[in-house]
């Protein structure tokens, strides 16, 4: 009777000398496999097994690199590396990195403490959107050139800033907000308030705005007789 020779495991190394790591494939009797990590850390040999080879060679090349730079933490697993994939597709979507969508919605979320961040969109949609378009980059530097071409600026002068702007367009792409100062003097007017000259306001209010025009002369050129202020309407 001859004997069947056993089947020799295979045996994959990840990264060289004390943070080697060695991968065995253990061919098991019901027919599926199993892959064993070994190596050697603070002088005592420790193993993992894993059913999944790419998942063992991920393992494998962390704990390589932990080794080698020294750092005790816990690997990401084959599950953590798939979230991370998803969280960078869903910013993508949005022309983002991963990073700018959490210091945004950190952001956010610090601003708006214990108010559902969908519930401060929605009051933000009825009360602002309005008031604050979005605009892509490349749109506002296009309005920006045909307002110089329209104030009458040289040829030279158009054509330098189109360019300038083509290349900077070109390398920062997103959107940014404009404020629509018309409607937002609509929005005023909606809630009640009205122009009022400041010399025929109740004497408590002109106290506080000759206060606020002293504070400001500096910056202002405004005659306290000319100026007109918003109030509340009655």
């Amino acid at each position: 009777m001859t004997r069947k020779k056993r089947r020799r495991s295979s045996i994959v190394e990840i990264g060289a000398g004390p943070a080697r790591v060695k991968i065995y494939t253990i061919n098991r009797k019901n027919g599926y496999s199993e892959f064993v990590l070994a190596w050697k850390e603070g002088g005592r040999r420790k193993v993992r097994s894993l059913s999944c080879m790419e998942e063992a060679r991920l393992i494998a090349q962390q704990t390589t690199v932990r080794l080698t730079n020294g750092y005790c933490g816990d690997e990401a697993t084959k599950r953590d590396i798939d979230l991370l994939r998803h969280c960078e597709g869903l910013a993508k979507q949005f022309d983002a990195t991963l990073a700018a969508a959490m210091d945004e919605w950190a952001s956010a979320r610090k601003i708006a403490g214990d108010i559902a961040l969908s519930d401060a969109v929605r009051f933000y949609q009825a009360n602002r959107a309005d008031i604050v378009q979005m605009k892509s980059l490349a749109q506002v530097a296009d309005e920006f050139v045909a307002s110089r071409r329209a104030s009458g600026v040289t040829a030279a002068y158009v054509t330098s800033s189109k360019d300038y702007l083509k290349r900077f367009t070109g390398q920062v792409r997103g959107n940014t907000r404009i404020f629509d100062g018309g409607k937002a003097w609509q929005k005023i007017v909606s809630l009640g308030f009205k122009v009022t000259k400041a010399a025929a306001c109740p004497p408590s209010i002109q106290h506080h705005f000759r206060s606020w025009l002293d504070i400001h002369s500096t910056t202002l050129n405004a005659e306290f007789n000319e100026a007109e202020i918003l109030i509340e309407g009655q």
